[in-house]
Formats: structure tokens, sequence, C-alpha cells
């Protein structure tokens, strides 16, 4: 009979390298960030779907990595809708980019809204545990090819996106401890191309 506790030194010359890369990998201390939040940017894609009526869309998706050293970013379904993620638009109207002001009729009252990139919130650490984090975050952004703008708070309201407009993003993103990161541009890109 064999005995159960005596090591095959075949399986054992497979197993240690990997019980040496796992004891290895559990020596690393956790990374040293600070706890203000920091970002970089990494890419804007654009694709052009069409929409549940048929018209065209320009769906974006910006990628940016983030850490934060005490991992107090996003927020839990209890917490209020502060925004952490703050995405400003650019346009290039004459030669020249101006900010976007995003505006909507409410179709009962008449009145105009200001509608801001800012409403979104990323998810909350998932162990809720203090500590470091990092990761990525892709932002998807739909632009149908008509949409209300105004390059600036002073100047009317746009009906439509003329065609093949340039814009690009700033971003930023806020902790729960509402420190706020460094902001990062995107590239230029096209919508409503034709």
């Amino acid at each position: 009979m064999k005995n159960p506790f005596l090591i095959n030194p075949k399986k054992a010359a497979w197993g240690l390298p990997l019980l040496a890369a796992c004891v290895v990998a559990g020596c690393y201390p956790d990374p040293d960030f600070s706890t203000t939040p920091q970002i970089a940017y990494l890419s804007i894609s654009k694709t052009t779907p069409t929409d549940d009526f048929g018209g065209k869309q320009d769906r974006i998706v910006v990628s940016i990595d983030y850490r934060d050293g005490d991992g107090d970013l996003g927020r839990a379904d209890s917490q209020d809708t502060a925004q952490n993620y703050r995405l400003r638009l650019f346009l290039k109207r004459q030669g020249a980019f101006q900010e976007v002001i995003r505006k909507s009729i409410d179709p009962r009252t008449k009145k105009e809204t200001r509608l801001d990139f800012q409403g979104v919130n990323f998810p909350l650490k998932g162990d809720g545990k203090p500590g470091p984090i990092e990761g990525t975050i892709d932002y998807t952004i739909n632009f149908s090819h008509a949409f209300s703008i105004a390059p600036a708070p002073s100047e009317p309201v746009i009906n439509t996106t003329p065609n093949n407009d340039t814009i690009y993003f700033r971003i930023q993103i806020v902790d729960r401890q509402l420190h706020v990161s460094n902001e990062v541009e995107t590239e230029p890109i096209i919508i409503n191309q034709r």
C-alpha cells in the first residue's frame, strides 16, 4: 500500500514554481497612491449604430485609468447622487473649441433646462474596505445626429449638430471626501460624419 503522505518528485517539481509565485505575489505591499484620485487618459472611440427609430447615432466611449490611495471612490446606493465623474464637452466652432451646454425643453412646462454630463456615478469599490484602488472606467455617450447644444451660456441654442463636427472632452473624478482628481483631455473626434 502506498503511503498517502509521500510526495511524488515529478509532481513536486511542477508545483514548486507555482507555490513560489504565490508566495512572492503575497509579499508585495499595497501600492502607495495619493488619497486624492489620479486619472490618466487611455482612449476615445466611436461607432455609429442605428437607433430604435432608424436614425443614426454616434456612440462615443471614453476610457480612463484611475487610482486612489484610500479607495473611497464611487458611491453606495444609499448615498446621495452627488456626481463623481465630471465630463465637459467641447465643440469646434469657427476654428476654436468652446464648451457645450446641452439643453432640453420639458414638453409639459415648455421650460428649458441645462443638461450636464455630470449625472454619472461609477460604482463603489467592490469589497468596501479602505485601501488603494485602481482600475479603468469606460464611459459611453450616445449622440443622436440631432441634439440641442449651446456653445456658451450667452449664445443661442443650436438645434442640430452640423455634419462633421469635431468634439473633445475634459474629465475629472471626485472621491467621497470631495478630493478632485487631475483633469485629463481626450483627443478630438468627429461626430455626425457624412
